[in-house]
């Protein structure tokens, strides 16, 4: 399915035809968390965003290894960006990307994490919208301790914008302001 502007996992109709205890299953096996999710449809949502595995064998040979080179070098300058981000951040980057890091302690843990969800996160194309967004200096107000507006927030990330989270310069925060 591609209804989101990448490849993704599974199809609306599909998912809606399992029942809740198979799309827990089917979350954990993603290590996307469910937790906040209060209804079926929010589970399903949440898998909706399960950006689709490349087949197996796809990548082969010498330019498989160039890209696997590549690919660590870019490690190391993600890495280097998300050393500076703090537990909170990472853990917003990693549940951005579909992943989960419960049970972590360690910072190093939470990098780790952070470097495979910034690559996903990578991925994923941005939406035209975004930067229309931009171009006309939108300014969101809300407040962190109302859901609507955290629903709010976490849709217009989804859409490649405000990804300093409360902190970001277009996002007013009326609780504090």
């Amino acid at each position: 399915a591609s209804s989101i502007g990448y490849e993704t996992e599974y199809e609306a109709d599909e998912l809606q035809g399992m029942r809740v205890s198979e799309l827990k299953k089917l979350a954990e096996q993603h290590g996307v968390p469910t937790q906040d999710c209060f209804s079926k449809e929010d589970i399903v949502d949440k898998l909706l965003l399960v950006p689709a595995q490349p087949q197996p064998g796809t990548a082969q040979g010498p330019a498989a290894a160039t890209s696997e080179r590549t690919t660590a070098r870019s490690d190391a300058a993600v890495r280097e960006e998300l050393k500076g981000l703090t537990i909170r951040q990472l853990r917003t980057k990693i549940f951005e990307a579909g992943l989960s890091s419960k049970g972590f302690v360690e910072k190093q843990e939470f990098i780790d994490k952070a470097v495979e969800a910034q690559h996903i996160l990578d991925q994923r194309p941005k939406f035209p919208d975004a930067d229309l967004y931009n171009e006309l200096e939108i300014a969101f107000y809300g407040r962190p301790s109302c859901p609507y507006c955290v629903q709010a927030l976490e849709g217009l990330q989804k859409r490649g914008l405000m990804q300093g989270g409360w902190a970001d310069p277009a996002l007013r925060n009326v609780e504090t302001s």
